[in-house]
């Protein structure tokens, strides 16, 4: 069921003419951390504040570490390869550059204020995604365009 839903959003992107790029960085994205969404905010009002805080960073880096590594090896045993070519897309990059400006805002934030997050600092992450979002996706138009 989950494979045909997947399969009809890539058809629908390439119906509309819509990067596929923008699926990754926004529906598949938010529908593989969705999980982790409802679990850390449940340790966090649970006053497991640290864990929850922990959790948002070792869920990715440990669902990119094994993904990419499973993934590779598997392509590579598969394909009989010991290296493959890979590129940096705009998209990936911008994703790359806003989530280190966003962890050193978190350790300046929390240093400048006791260890603590202000709540103000929820607003500020809502308002940086939102500008990643949008500066993504219109990179990823751009470029299907022609325009980069």
């Amino acid at each position: 069921m989950q494979h045909a839903s997947f399969s009809s959003s890539w058809c629908t992107a390439g119906l509309l003419n819509f990067p596929t790029g923008i699926l990754g960085l926004t529906l598949l994205a938010w529908g593989n951390s969705l999980g982790d969404f409802f679990s850390n905010r449940a340790m966090a009002r649970n006053g497991q504040a640290s864990t929850a805080i922990t959790a948002c960073f070792a869920a990715p880096l440990f669902n990119m570490l094994m993904s990419l590594s499973l993934g590779f090896s598997s392509l590579f045993h598969k394909s009989h390869v010991r290296s493959i070519a890979v590129t940096l897309t705009p998209e990936v990059l911008l994703g790359c550059l806003f989530l280190m400006a966003y962890n050193a805002a978190i350790v300046i934030v929390g240093r400048c204020c006791g260890g603590r997050l202000p709540a103000w600092f929820a607003v500020f992450a809502r308002c940086w995604y939102g500008l990643y979002a949008v500066l993504a996706c219109l990179s990823g138009v751009l470029q299907h365009y022609g325009y980069q």
